[in-house]
């Protein structure tokens, strides 16, 4: 951790903003063990969800203007969930981007994506659901990812 000393010599003249757990977001960063380089691998890796609506796509005959709605569809999906899983999740950009009024709404389009996708071409789209929760666990309160994909969500319940 930087002292303010070491800041002011730097240019700084506050210091750092802290999290809770009283460090500095590139200090929690490598306090946790998992490198910005790390997170995005294992976060782009979870992209390989993407074979399943890529391989129907693949080997159905759709007409050229559905072909490109789906396609489309997917570089959507691609983007925003890269645009939210890009920043380190303890790193200051990540919490910027959750604390966006927006952020909810975006989630609820990505849902609504995915939804139209499967419907329109079928449940091997419903794989994308993988990565939107993942960006809700990045995009939420950890208590609103809960309940957005955890066993506290209603459709847990259905069976009782």
């Amino acid at each position: 951790m930087e002292t303010e000393q070491v800041q002011k010599a730097r240019g700084q003249d506050r210091p750092a903003k802290l999290n809770g757990s009283g460090q500095g977001p590139r200090e929690a960063v490598v306090s946790s063990g998992i490198s910005l380089r790390l997170w995005r691998l294992y976060a782009q890796a979870w992209l390989v969800c993407l074979l399943f609506p890529i391989v129907f796509l693949v080997q159905t005959r759709l007409a050229p203007m559905p072909l490109l709605a789906a396609v489309a569809g997917l570089a959507v999906f691609v983007g925003t969930y890269t645009w939210f899983m890009w920043p380190h999740p303890l790193d200051g950009g990540a919490r910027a981007r959750s604390g966006l009024p927006t952020a909810p709404i975006a989630l609820a389009g990505l849902v609504a994506l995915v939804l139209s996708l499967s419907l329109a071409y079928g449940s091997a789209f419903l794989w994308l659901f993988v990565g939107v929760s993942a960006v809700a666990g990045v995009a939420l309160s950890a208590r609103g990812a809960f309940v957005a994909v955890g066993p506290g969500h209603p459709a847990y319940h259905r069976w009782d």
